[in-house]
């Protein structure tokens, strides 16, 4: 039960954070804002996180954690230097969760989730032998992508994520093929 009332605290607190990144700016939000806005106390607040900064960061690694896993089920080809059922499926998610990712992204203007990506999806090819000219292949690669996935996200995702992945597959397809 104790276990239950908790975990609706942190998904209250979630919410609340959420919706008052879409109001304003992070430097202008309080714990007495968030723990209000979710009908918490203040001290409830504080049971699960140390100040707004300790959400932002334990949000931010969820998010990361959820999308590691994604990005681990779903490896490149051998034709692929990232996979785009892994796109595909990290598309969902952050339709699933749009308005948080939306809020970071635009709001909060946080790029940490993608830099702790680019290390996930550049991981399982660190131990292969590396050419000069695959290392840029693969940073303008994931640049162009996360740069295409910031935009959808700003546009507030007007395209479905099966649309966006053969955009993305398309544009990096024509890019890349000469590489």
């Amino acid at each position: 039960m104790n276990n239950i009332r908790k975990t609706d605290s942190k998904q209250r607190i979630l919410v609340s954070f959420t919706n008052l990144l879409h109001q304003k700016s992070l430097a202008k939000i309080t714990v007495s804002d968030i723990a209000q806005n979710a009908h918490l106390s203040r001290g409830t607040f504080y049971l699960n996180y140390k100040d707004k900064f300790d959400l932002l960061e334990q949000t931010e690694e969820n998010i990361f954690t959820d999308l590691k896993s994604i990005f681990q089920k779903y490896p490149p080809r051998s034709n692929e230097l990232i996979s785009s059922d892994a796109i595909l499926h990290a598309l969902y998610y952050t339709q699933i969760n749009f308005e948080l990712i939306y809020a970071l992204v635009t709001k909060a203007h946080t790029t940490h989730v993608l830099e702790l990506l680019r290390s996930v999806v550049y991981n399982p090819l660190e131990d292969e032998e590396t050419l000069v000219r695959a290392i840029y292949a693969r940073e303008a690669t994931f640049s162009a992508i996360s740069a295409i996935i910031v935009l959808w996200i700003k546009r507030k995702a007007t395209e479905s994520p099966a649309q966006l992945t053969k955009i993305i597959e398309s544009l990096c397809h024509q890019t890349f093929t000469s590489i």
